[in-house]
């Protein structure tokens, strides 16, 4: 039998980006992401960036892409009329909302101002959290796992097994620290984080190089094979008694790699969320949570959390409409707020120019006092046009001493 009391006190190796880049040609994009956000990650925690890519794999990697965003708002919904004690799980890592209440106390300053129902539609910050995660589960559980049980399994083996269920290693009478093993479905969650590491190393190895001091602990279990057919791989591990029984010819739930979905009694959900405070039900006919959108149907400042690019704060649009950046709202604002409250401005400031022009005397901007020098400053990049920008500024000084 294996001793891995080794794992449990060497450093993740480093990983260094291969220079010739072919790599990034062979792998679908969202795959690549994910490498490289396992790596990034991983190394900033501290933790197998290969054992951050196979928890992407358990988890989440096989839902389709285009239909992650409206699976994780169907599990979001779900969880207010839930009867499960942590909720549902959310994102492409499956994070459950006390997890990432943990990352946010321990880790502030990476989680502090983001909430749990981010999760649903930023991978990177998915991928992230699970890095971060593992390092919680390294720095809280390990201490506690007993040295023979640390001699069994191997620190990676540990921190899957954390992250999967981590509330039964503390049980009092019969959790996994004080029987000094793994339960039987967790055990299966690990086989399968082995399959997964296996596989993270081949995609990451596309992108990386590593050299491991000593070995990471998770023993190759590939091919796996199906005890009821030696000839076929399996694909997921079956759930310990193996996969419910076919319901019929076009049943392909019960199949050897093919994931089965949770049943969901709509009716008795339904019926749940009917039960829901006003407060509740509201949050969850309004979609996503957080701020309360904002109507601007007669244009003006938006003012609200976040910075000029961070697309923090939620508005109703409506047709037709048109939405300026937070530069050149700064740039222009005069003008942009007299063009809102006068939709013909530009028409009419254009003409009165063309008739001062001639000698028709007038306009929006009466001429500057005579014989006054004035100064302009600007800062221009090598790709601006200073022209223009002359006529910009000339036109912002006329807006603010118009009448």
């Amino acid at each position: 039998m294996t001793d891995y009391t080794y794992t449990w006190n060497s450093a993740p190796p480093k990983f260094t980006w291969k220079k010739d880049g072919n790599g990034e040609l062979e792998l679908e994009s969202h795959v690549n992401s994910w490498a490289q956000d396992s790596v990034k990650y991983g190394t900033a925690a501290g933790v197998d960036p290969r054992l951050v890519m196979a928890i992407i794999y358990n988890e989440g990697a096989d839902t389709p892409q285009a239909l992650r965003p409206g699976y994780d708002y169907g599990r979001w919904a779900e969880n207010f009329v839930t009867d499960k004690p942590n909720g549902n799980s959310l994102g492409l890592t499956n994070m459950k909302e006390p997890a990432f209440n943990k990352l946010k106390e321990m880790y502030p300053a990476e989680f502090g101002d983001r909430q749990w129902s981010d999760l649903m539609g930023d991978n990177h910050l998915a991928v992230k959290a699970a890095a971060y995660n593992l390092k919680r589960l390294q720095l809280e559980l390990g201490p506690k796992v007993p040295t023979a049980m640390k001699a069994r399994y191997s620190l990676n083996e540990i921190l899957a097994a954390g992250y999967n269920a981590e509330d039964y290693f503390y049980r009092p009478h019969d959790g996994y620290l004080v029987r000094g093993e793994l339960g039987d479905n967790v055990s299966d969650y690990v086989l399968r984080s082995m399959k997964s590491f296996d596989r993270a190393q081949s995609v990451i190895g596309k992108l990386y190089t590593w050299q491991d001091v000593v070995k990471p602990g998770m023993p190759t279990h590939n091919p796996l094979v199906n005890p009821d057919d030696p000839h076929t791989s399996v694909v997921d591990i079956p759930p310990t008694g193996g996969y419910p029984k076919t319901n019929g010819p076009g049943d392909i739930s019960g199949q050897v790699g093919v994931p089965r979905l949770p049943e969901l009694d709509l009716a008795g959900w339904l019926t749940k969320l009917a039960g829901q405070s006003v407060s509740g039900l509201g949050r969850w006919l309004g979609g996503i949570p957080g701020p309360t959108p904002q109507n601007h149907a007669d244009g003006g400042d938006v003012r609200g959390p976040g910075s000029s690019i961070g697309d923090k704060i939620p508005a109703y649009l409506s047709d037709g409409e048109f939405v300026m950046n937070a530069r050149t709202t700064s740039m222009n604002r005069p003008f942009l707020q007299a063009l809102n409250s006068d939709p013909t401005f530009l028409q009419k400031m254009l003409s009165q120019r063309d008739e001062r022009s001639r000698g028709g005397g007038g306009g929006y901007a009466p001429a500057a006092p005579g014989g006054q020098p004035a100064t302009v400053n600007i800062s221009t990049s090598s790709t601006e046009d200073i022209v223009s920008r002359l006529k910009v500024l000339s036109l912002q000084w006329e807006l603010m001493h118009s009448h």
